[in-house]
């Protein structure tokens, strides 16, 4: 799954990145879980990876505060885990400096 955000929308059908971010699906199980437990519904949007989604401009600052929730959680790889949420968290930060919206990209 990759986490992304695109110059034009017109080049999420070309796969060409802005900025992005790789998530392996054990970490990403590992999130949603901890999502799932605290009902996060934007976090919940990522949680099947194999079918994209996205998070409106608008809807960014909501979706950091829930990233900065599930990164004071335990995982089975707390390090790189939190790490990963650190980043997803960066990522969205530039979307919204820019204006955009962040996108899921399904594998």
């Amino acid at each position: 799954m990759d986490i992304a955000i695109f110059k034009k929308d017109t080049d999420i059908v070309r796969g060409r990145y802005e900025k992005h971010l790789s998530l392996d699906d054990e970490t990403h199980w590992e999130i949603i879980a901890e999502a799932k437990k605290l009902n996060l519904s934007l976090t919940l949007r990522m949680q099947d990876y194999y079918e994209d989604a996205k998070i409106s401009f608008e809807e960014l600052g909501s979706f950091m505060r829930e990233l900065d929730t599930l990164a004071h959680k335990q995982y089975k790889d707390t390090d790189y885990v939190k790490t990963m949420l650190r980043e997803i968290k960066s990522l969205a930060m530039k979307a919204k400096q820019k204006g955009k919206q962040l996108y899921i990209i399904a594998d």
